[in-house]
């Protein structure tokens, strides 16, 4: 009967629940960035604006200019620039400023190893840069034909195990004492370094020659 019907209607909701069941509680939306007052709430899940409103960061701390690692770099641009400094002037045929130029390199690079080993830096020493300063002074001497240094330079090269392949400037040497007509010293040169650099070299030549491996 229609009576019925209207019965059973009226025994659920609108949702399809009990009349009796008491209504859910609506979740916040809080926690999305929405505020309760109704307004535009800013959606900020990174707290970026919170950061913002406390005012930009500290700038970060700067090194000084005058710290002893910048003033150790300062040094080795200087060392650098006097290298090629001396370069270009023998390229130019101005071979006496050109040693003179690779004398100051060689000195500046001395200075700076030791205000390196002052400080504790020690493990910062450039050797690459040490390797040039003395390569570039050890040609501009024997340039001026000032042979004896020039082979004492060279010496400094060949014999400090840090570069494993200097054995090649032997060949320099070499030419050195071939100018000097001191042929059989040249010869003893060319041999040697055949030594570093041949593969069919064997391992009690190599021990022979202060146990450097053949390259």
């Amino acid at each position: 009967s229609r009576a019925g019907l209207g019965s059973r209607a009226g025994t659920g909701s609108a949702w399809g629940g009990s009349a009796n069941e008491s209504a859910r509680p609506m979740t916040t939306t809080r926690g999305s960035g929405f505020n309760s007052t109704g307004g535009p709430g800013l959606f900020d899940p990174t707290g970026q604006g919170r950061s913002m409103a406390s005012g930009p960061a500290p700038p970060l701390q700067q090194r000084g200019e005058n710290s002893p690692e910048e003033q150790c770099m300062e040094m080795e641009r200087q060392v650098n620039a006097l290298i090629e400094e001396s370069a270009m002037l023998a390229m130019q045929g101005d071979n006496g400023g050109a040693l003179e130029r690779a004398k100051d390199a060689g000195k500046k690079e001395r200075a700076l190893c030791k205000q390196r080993e002052q400080l504790g830096l020690g493990e910062q020493i450039n050797i690459d840069l040490t390797y040039a300063v003395h390569f570039n002074l050890a040609v501009q001497y024997h340039r001026h034909q000032l042979y004896t240094e020039a082979l004492n330079t060279y010496s400094l090269i060949v014999r400090n195990m840090q570069y494993p392949q200097a054995g090649r400037l032997r060949v320099n040497m070499g030419n050195i004492y071939a100018e000097q007509k001191k042929y059989l010293l040249a010869i003893k040169m060319y041999r040697t370094c055949l030594l570093y650099t041949s593969d069919a070299a064997d391992e009690e030549d190599s021990v022979a020659l202060g146990g450097r491996p053949i390259l």
